[in-house]
């Protein structure tokens, strides 16, 4: 196939990278930069998987969705300041490692609602929140949408956008320290301001009591079981969140003290 696989990309700046310290760890946070972090995700995610994945699935998540899909590293050793981010690709891959990570999707479908043919405050919404920027702007929309929805008149065909958590994951030595929920967040909210997503799904194995706790601390709520989903017979519970939670601001993650998240 012509040009595949694509050129990487240039370096990421070190604005790209977002900081925190969980315990006495400093995680630099960063979305897919090229497809030498495929391996970063098979090295954390194959030996946990409950069933295996060939580089064309993680290819699928990250050369399509890459913008949704995060990364936490941290600095090998005590050579230089663990609390600066990598400077470069060449920096990252010598003197960082990658930690966890966060793989996304978006799954679109189509319903038919009832909007009017001018939505109420509409020219409002757009002079005061359709204009504003980033996630602001995207999470405004929804709540403009909503309301045009639950008017009466024609009906019309409307295009419906889904997240989707394929994977996350941390290394063992890094779990407990709330390094999954803050990629959670980072890429809910990627998800949401970049593809005006309105609610998110996924699916956890019915014994992982763990993992199913991350997802519902944030709001996932259970939506379905199904017996034997996975190759090795387990079943599986599937989640689901409205991102309306987001909206109202009360599902946000915020940094507490240690560096931990909490649900505000």
């Amino acid at each position: 196939m012509s040009g595949f696989p694509p050129a990487l990309p240039a370096a990421l700046p070190v604005s790209s990278y977002i900081s925190q310290t969980h315990g006495k760890h400093v995680i630099h946070y960063r979305p897919y930069n090229s497809e030498l972090d495929i391996d970063h995700i098979q090295a954390l995610c194959s030996p946990m998987l409950s069933e295996p994945y060939s580089v064309y699935t993680y290819r699928y998540f990250l050369l399509k969705f890459g913008d949704c899909c995060w990364f936490g590293f941290k600095r090998n050793d005590g050579s230089g300041d663990a609390k600066v981010p990598p400077s470069s690709d060449e920096e990252e891959r010598r003197a960082y490692s990658c930690v966890a990570c966060c793989i996304c999707k978006i799954d679109t479908s189509y319903k038919i609602v009832k909007v009017p043919a001018v939505p109420p405050k509409a020219q409002k919404a757009a002079s005061e929140g359709g204009s504003k920027p980033g996630l602001a702007g995207a999470l405004a929309k929804i709540k403009l949408d909503r309301e045009a929805a639950a008017a009466q008149g024609e009906d019309h065909e409307v295009e419906v956008k889904t997240g989707y958590i394929g994977m996350l994951s941390t290394d063992p030595p890094y779990r407990g320290l709330d390094i999954a929920n803050r990629l959670l967040s980072l890429s809910i909210e990627s998800m949401i301001e970049n593809h005006g997503i309105r609610a998110v799904t996924l699916e956890v194995e019915d014994d992982n009591v763990k993992a199913e706790s991350i997802y519902r601390k944030v709001g996932f709520t259970e939506e379905g079981r199904w017996k034997r989903y996975y190759l090795n017979g387990g079943g599986a519970k599937r989640l689901k969140m409205n991102v309306e939670g987001w909206t109202e601001g009360v599902r946000t993650l915020t940094v507490g003290r240690k560096g931990k998240e909490e649900v505000t």
